[in-house]
This record gives structure tokens, C-alpha cells and sequence, in this order.
């Protein structure tokens, strides 16, 4: 048998470079495609979490907003009648301010001051009045008192009872919380209402009040004052 002429080899030898070479080039692509789709995957997977964690943070947005929104009864709604009492268990009920214009701000102990600068400004609207309007008017002030416990109860009137004394205006408390929950105010700060003499909520926020708001608030009162 007469071995293969030496040109065969080459043939061969070339054939199986190509081959290898065919095949490594083949691993590279599919090398490559893998690394590729992984790429794609993890940023598929990152933008996948980016958009579920924008629309969790629309979602806890609009849940909030609409939680802000529920927390005081609606303008036009009735007044929901109320029993409270001041420092000196001096009583108070919504009969008993009907016919007027009550400027109430219903507030938690530690939130007295975050509205001062509205209360500046409603009284000094309330002083340039001549006193056949200010007649018409009925500052309300009360405080969430539900906290107060035996015997610390004794306390809480009689710091109550001063404070009246040193404002020249009776604060009354809400001793168990039932105002609050009746008028869907927000516990722990800061409540404003305004109630017509027909016993309805004309307008109710809860809150730091804006000075931007300011002009609307005292147009109101002087509307429902003149009988508008």
C-alpha cells in the first residue's frame, strides 16, 4: 500500500484548521450572544424594578393624597353636633354657636404653635371689626385633651383654665376624642374649620396653612359675616 502523496497533508491539515478555527469562531458568537442576553436580562430586570419602584412611589403618593383628602368632612356638609368641655367644665355644645360664624382650630397640644401666623391674622381682622360683627363671630379653640388621665386629668384643666385667663378667650377640651373622630380632623396637629351660621363646614384643612391661602380664608369670613 503506497502512503498518501505529501500534498494530501496539507489538504488534511488545512481542513482541520479551518475547521477549528470555524468552531472556535462559533463559541465566540455563542459566547457573546450569552453575555449579550445576560446583559439584557439584568438591565431588563433593572428597569423592570425601576418602573415597579416609581409606580410604588406614585401609588404611596396618591394614597397619600387622597388620605390628606379624607381627613376633614367636605365644605357644605352639616357640622356634626359636639359636647366639649374647658378647663373649668364649663360646657359647650354646636347649638349653642348656631346663628353664628364659628372660626374654629381644633389642635393637638404639641401643634399650637404651627398655625400662629393664620390666628395673627384673623385676629387682627377680627379687632378692625366694629363690634356688631364681631357679635357675629364665635372664636372656638380647642385642644385634644384625650391624653389627660386620673389623676393627671386635674392637671390638664388647670393648665387649660390659665391659658383661657392669659388669651381672654375660653379653650375647651376634647376629652375623649369624640370631635375629632365626628369632624374626621387629624390627630396630633394642627385643624381649622370654619362653620356658617346655618351650622355647615365652609372650609376645613389640617395642617400648616400657607399665607397664600390667607386672602381666601379672611374673603370668606367677611362674605359670611355679610350674609353672602
Amino acid at each position: 500500500m503506497h502512503p498518501p502523496p505529501s500534498s494530501y497533508f496539507p489538504k488534511i491539515g488545512g481542513f482541520i484548521l479551518e475547521y477549528i478555527l470555524v468552531r472556535g469562531l462559533q463559541v465566540q458568537i455563542l459566547r457573546l450572544t450569552y453575555i449579550v442576553r445576560l446583559n439584557c436580562r439584568r438591565r431588563e430586570g433593572y428597569m423592570l424594578k425601576k418602573v415597579v419602584l416609581v409606580m410604588v412611589l406614585i401609588l404611596g403618593l396618591s394614597l397619600g393624597s387622597l388620605a390628606a383628602a379624607a381627613v376633614s368632612l367636605p365644605s357644605g356638609k352639616p357640622a356634626p353636633p359636639f359636647a366639649i368641655k374647658s378647663g373649668e367644665d364649663q360646657k359647650l355644645t354646636l347649638n349653642m354657636v348656631l346663628g353664628k360664624v364659628v372660626v374654629l382650630f381644633y389642635e393637638d397640644r404639641k401643634a399650637v404653635d404651627k398655625n400662629d401666623e393664620l390666628k395673627g391674622e384673623l385676629i387682627r381682622l377680627y379687632r378692625r371689626q366694629p363690634a356688631s360683627v364681631r357679635q357675629e363671630i364665635y372664636r372656638l379653640v380647642v385642644i385634644d385633651c384625650s391624653k389627660a388621665s386620673f389623676p393627671g386629668k386635674s392637671i390638664w384643666k388647670k393648665k387649660l383654665a390659665e391659658h383661657s385667663r392669659s388669651l381672654g378667650l375660653t379653650i375647651y377640651g376634647d376629652w375623649n376624642r369624640q370631635m375629632l373622630r365626628d369632624y374626621q380632623l387629624r390627630k396630633n396637629d394642627s385643624n381649622f374649620v370654619i362653620i356658617d351660621q346655618n351650622g355647615l363646614i365652609r372650609y376645613s384643612a389640617a395642617g400648616k396653612i400657607r399665607n397664600g391661602q390667607f386672602q381666601q380664608i379672611k374673603a370668606l369670613l367677611t362674605s359670611l359675616v355679610q350674609g353672602n
